[in-house]
């Protein structure tokens, strides 16, 4: 993909950045009528299922894509809110960052079908389902995981994720809320297949009250203003409102390594200010990590993104270096002639 999905400065495009609280605030009413069965669409081929879930944008729902009233496949529907479709600002937004995510053609970014209009519930995107759930599902499912997995069954799975992320990158576009629940599995023939969801479609809050003094989130564990994504996975730049490029991604991809190898990750509770100091002074080296992955974890979880790896794939790759020998184990070079006829004078001088 070109360049031309950078702005005139050279940034990267931040995913809805320009929206305002007052934006992404609705009435979960609107969505009352919604349920399973209910056809979606001009043409209504879009049949609901259940609910997926709720954000500052809308509700998200499993449903059945007909054809001639056959099911062809199960997607996901995003219905934007009422408030959110009457702002002209707001909703170009939400267009504009759709059709720049949809032309990201990677098999492990999760595909972008399309956005589509009812004529009760306007704007509406459709994307892929992915079938068979989140980094967080798997990981549970991993024996003694509360205590770690091991670099070896992790890294298969992020190894295209970081690539992924890469690729997002040349094209001038960031994720900003890489976390395990936005990690998915995705079924293709025979094969499971890891896929990166949302990038900052639905990754805002539904913020009540908001005020500048307020310090903590009333609905998921997720950032609003000028930051959305998830506190405990966010970068430092990204919790300050501060530029941010893909050493702001590689940095919550690092995290969810951490958290990975370790069991859980290493900050609790939903104060923004609490855990932004405490990224501040978090070190992220580990008995239990070798020694490598100490370093890599160190670089990439560097609170001054300059001090980053260049790439998420460079961060990956660091953590697969061979270790440096220790000097208890170091390997003996085979000595040259004259060096063991050094060896024996010396003997024979100390006898």
């Amino acid at each position: 993909m070109s360049t031309s999905n950078f702005t005139s400065t050279g940034e990267y495009i931040y995913s809805l950045d320009s929206l305002l609280p007052c934006e992404v605030n609705y009435d979960s009413a609107q969505f009352q009528r919604l349920c399973r069965g209910y056809c979606l669409g001009k043409n209504q081929n879009y049949r609901l299922v259940k609910k997926l879930g709720e954000g500052g944008m809308g509700q998200t729902w499993l449903a059945d894509e007909l054809v001639r009233g056959e099911s062809v496949q199960r997607v996901v529907c995003k219905l934007l809110s009422r408030e959110l479709r009457g702002k002209e600002r707001a909703i170009q937004e939400v267009r504009r960052v759709f059709d720049l995510t949809k032309d990201l053609n990677h098999r492990n970014i999760c595909p972008l079908i399309g956005r589509f209009a009812d004529p009760i519930f306007g704007d509406f995107l459709v994307m892929k389902f992915a079938d068979c759930g989140t980094l967080e599902d798997w990981f549970k499912t991993q024996p003694n995981y509360q205590n770690g997995i091991s670099l070896k069954t992790i890294l298969p799975i992020l190894r295209p994720i970081a690539k992924a992320l890469d690729y997002a990158h040349s094209a001038g576009i960031i994720h900003r809320d890489v976390k395990p629940q936005n990690l998915m599995f995705m079924r293709t023939g025979t094969e499971f297949i890891p896929v990166l969801i949302d990038f900052g479609i639905a990754a805002r809050v539904h913020v009540e009250n908001f005020s500048p003094e307020m310090t903590t989130v009333t609905r998921t564990d997720t950032m609003s203003r000028s930051s959305s994504g998830t506190p405990l996975y966010m970068a430092p730049e990204q919790m300050q409102g501060e530029p941010q490029n893909g050493r702001t991604d590689q940095y919550a991809l690092a995290m969810v390594l951490y958290e990975m190898l370790n069991g859980s990750i290493p900050f609790r509770g939903h104060n923004i200010i609490k855990i932004s100091h405490e990224k501040l002074t978090f070190s992220p080296e580990n008995p239990n990590f070798s020694m490598q992955v100490n370093a890599a974890l160190s670089r990439a979880l560097s609170c001054r993104p300059e001090e980053r790896f260049d790439s998420c794939t460079e961060f990956i790759c660091a953590l697969e270096l061979p270790p440096l020998p220790s000097h208890r184990h170091q390997v003996q070079k085979p000595q040259t002639l004259w060096q063991k006829i050094f060896s024996k004078f010396s003997g024979w001088k100390q006898k």
